[in-house]
């Protein structure tokens, strides 16, 4: 019996010690009491009673206590009680009861049969087929005790939701937590759709999960990648729609583009607002700051292309006549077969 984490652990069974007429398949091993350890589940399973003896099955006798909690150390099994009634507790304060006697076995948890090995009950007796266990006694709330060296140094198994948090004792936290830690690395596999071989070893699972997150990360960027160059695509487009619309001028593009990138919706809005208009005003000569005549034979204007019209249309403004501007239109490779804008 010891002490941990304020509940007392009491010993109710130890391999090797069974009487060979009782266990003819030798299954009951320190292998066989870890999985009834590790599968013990009051809530969701079955709660072990502790009761007089062992009662003839399909009755219904009284209990005297409920199993918590079950820990396998080595070869010892130990148990903790949610509730011992007194009248149970006088019993073996007394001394008309002082050894206990397991009732373990494989229990059928769903409709298909699966049988796991699960502490059915704890019987109270004075002739247990396991001899030297110790005799049971219940100490009141207020005891204390501190031994809990037997612990140190072993492997032990419990329930998944067991939990030692002495910090004077981590090398065994660790070992105790190890099942809880593995299930749910396995869970966390088979969420990310990774098949577990049945003896997979907990480094080649984490390292299966590892390279999974790492394909999910760069299938991550990958889509945030495509969709930023889908929506500076879609800016682009519109903006380059409005510079030919005549909504806005070459000059004011990467302003605009800018915008648009930021806020897609915002942008298109706001050029929705602002009227359609055309180089040249509808004019012959559009009116500007060149008003000489002679501007129109400088030479070099002879180079000028429809996209330096529209790259900046104020510096031709009253400089390229309509049917000037109409033929470096038709000279262009990207625009001539773009209609009009005032047709």
């Amino acid at each position: 019996m010891f002490e941990l984490n304020g509940e007392i652990f009491y010993k109710v069974f130890e391999c090797g010690k069974i009487p060979s007429y009782m266990d003819p398949s030798k299954k009951y091993n320190e292998n066989y009491i870890a999985e009834v350890a590790k599968n013990y589940d009051p809530v969701n399973v079955h709660e072990a009673p502790f009761w007089i003896g062992h009662p003839e099955y399909f009755t219904e006798p009284r209990s005297g206590g409920w199993i918590k909690r079950v820990l396998a150390v080595g070869k010892e099994l130990y148990v903790t009680f949610s509730e011992v009634y007194p009248w149970m507790k006088e019993l073996f304060n007394s001394g008309e009861f002082k050894k206990c006697s397991v009732e373990m076995g494989d229990l059928e948890i769903n409709s298909e049969g699966q049988a796991i090995p699960y502490l059915w009950a704890l019987g109270a007796t004075n002739i247990p087929a396991v001899k030297g266990l110790p005799a049971l006694s219940f100490p009141d709330a207020d005891h204390k005790m501190s031994d809990n060296s037997r612990l140190k140094g072993k492997v032990c198994f419990s329930l998944m939701n067991f939990d030692y948090d002495n910090k004077t004792n981590k090398k065994f936290e660790n070992k105790i937590k190890f099942n809880t830690e593995m299930e749910n690395i396995k869970k966390l596999a088979q969420t990310l759709g990774i098949t577990i071989p049945e003896d997979a070893k907990e480094a080649d699972i984490t390292s299966s999960i590892e390279t999974k997150i790492t394909e999910i990360k760069a299938s991550e960027a990958k889509a945030i990648k495509d969709l930023q160059e889908s929506n500076d695509n879609a800016a682009v487009k519109l903006v380059d729609n409005a510079v030919e619309l005549g909504k806005i001028t070459p000059a004011q593009k990467d302003e605009f583009l800018n915008f648009a990138k930021a806020s897609y919706q915002a942008c298109a809005k706001v050029l929705n607002t602002i009227p359609e208009k055309n180089l040249t005003g509808g004019d012959t000569i559009a009116k500007g700051r060149f008003q000489n005549a002679n501007d129109l034979k400088n030479p070099a204007l002879s180079n000028v292309t429809y996209e330096d019209v529209l790259r900046d249309p104020d510096k031709f403004i009253g400089v390229l006549k309509e049917d000037e501007i109409l033929k470096l239109k038709e000279g262009s490779a990207r625009f001539k077969d773009v209609p009009s804008l005032d047709k």
